[in-house]
């Protein structure tokens, strides 16, 4: 069961009713949260902090002086007449902190239209006032260098808090890309600077140490895709200990005080590990979703399939019980406040799995994210022409590229495959990923 809450008490309750009961209880952070307050420690540093200032100044004046905004968009029509592509200059919502990326990239696609704009200022009558420092951030080239210098950063960790906060995210997105980012800044943004890079690899760290437990590196071990990318950050900490250590500490939870389970649990994970790290990228279906190749290739592991499907289907951040929540409300809002609780939850039901279901390729969730091969493609252990879902089937077939045998719909949860399924809940594309409590 995952179960998402935001009220303390409510938490200690739930706490008190799994202990009595004898359950196993992992108790682990929002990653997205976790990596949008990574975005936040960057407002700190240069050039990001200077990036942003300069970005929130230029918009704040365009989006509250009307003529301003007139003159701008003039300009920006007779651009795209000419054939440019410039984008809607606007303020994106800084609740959230990788919005700043979306409004930094707005400033740097439309320099060329606010330089144009700034002329046509002295020359319009009446006059707009233009403030020096709007002056100042949009016809300065350091400041303008600055902002292109930090993008493409900022925009690889907008995209993973994109790819955390998707309902299909396996748990092992979370260290599998804490991992991949600080690994990036030793090996790739060259134009960043190296104390830069440095703070951000300490952020990185201190913001996972802040919402890990150990299921979420024994997560990362259980993922064939990952594979690599854990090789290559074995000698990282994170809050003094190294996934290894916390692997086994998770072990260590899943087994209790069963001492022959524990020594089973470890002899298939020593067996996988080496089967899985002698495996080229494109071979045993390695770019899917992990579930999947448990499913397929799990059978020589009978001890840790179960572990590992169940681990992998726990939620990676509380975004997917957000939105559940939001559709929870549309169904019981204060016009319908004397709805039957029971047919409350089943148009949520629906209304969660109708949507899930009215996709235009229902399967496509089931493969690798864009974010995720690009983090591999950076870092050498992919080929650069990767694709989404790719591996060496037989018959050049895609794993995750279509319905397994029997069904035209796949569910890659465990229990039942809907909206409050038990038992590790719905998962994948095709429906809502388990019961929010």
């Amino acid at each position: 069961m995952a179960f998402f809450s935001d009220n303390p008490t409510v938490m200690q309750s739930l706490r008190r009713l799994m202990t009595e009961a004898d359950m196993a209880l992992f108790a682990y952070g929002c990653a997205a949260h976790a990596a949008n307050l990574v975005d936040k420690d960057l407002a700190r540093l240069e050039p990001f902090r200077s990036a942003s200032i300069d970005a929130v100044t230029i918009i704040g004046l365009f989006t509250r002086s009307s003529r301003a905004m007139a003159m701008l968009l003039t300009n920006v029509h007779q651009l795209g007449e000419s054939g440019e592509t410039v984008p809607f200059l606007r303020t994106y919502s800084r609740t959230r902190w990788v919005g700043e990326t979306a409004s930094i990239a707005s400033v740097i696609g439309s320099i060329a239209a606010l330089r144009r704009t700034l002329s046509d200022s002295v020359r319009a009558g009446p006059a707009v006032v233009i403030p020096p420092a709007v002056t100042a951030a949009v016809q300065g080239a350091g400041r303008r260098a600055g902002m292109e210098r930090e993008i493409p950063f900022l925009k690889l960790l907008s995209e993973c808090v994109a790819s955390i906060e998707a309902e299909n995210a396996p748990l092992s997105t979370v260290a599998g890309v804490f991992c991949a980012l600080r690994s990036c800044l030793s090996t790739s943004f060259p134009d960043l600077p190296v104390d830069t890079r440095t703070a951000v690899q300490s952020s990185i760290a201190a913001r996972y140490s802040l919402i890990h437990d150990p299921v979420l590196a024994l997560a990362l071990y259980l993922d064939p895709f990952w594979v690599r990318v854990r090789m290559r950050g074995a000698a990282l900490e994170w809050g003094g200990k190294c996934f290894i250590s916390l692997r086994d500490t998770g072990l260590d939870s899943w087994s209790g005080n069963d001492g022959v389970y524990r020594d089973r649990l470890s002899a298939d994970l020593a067996s996988f590990l080496a089967r899985v790290e002698a495996l080229p990228f494109r071979s045993d279906g390695m770019g899917g979703r992990p579930c999947r190749w448990w499913r397929l290739h799990g059978e020589a592991f009978p001890d840790l399939r179960p572990l590992a499907v169940r681990n992998l289907l726990l939620p990676p951040s509380a975004a997917g019980g957000e939105r559940s929540f939001k559709v929870f409300n549309r169904n019981l809002n204060r016009l319908r406040n004397r709805l039957a609780p029971d047919k409350a939850d089943m148009n949520t039901r629906i209304a969660c799995n109708l949507a899930q279901l009215e996709r235009p390729y229902i399967l496509r969730p089931h493969r690798r994210t864009r974010f995720e091969l690009d983090l591999l493609v950076k870092l050498g252990l992919a080929p650069s022409d990767a694709k989404p879902g790719e591996s060496a089937a037989p018959g050049g077939a895609v794993f995750g590229s279509g319905p397994p045998d029997g069904g035209a719909v796949w569910e890659e949860g465990g229990g039942g495959g809907v909206l409050g399924g038990g038992g590790g809940g719905g998962g994948g594309g095709g429906v809502w990923r388990g019961s929010c409590g």
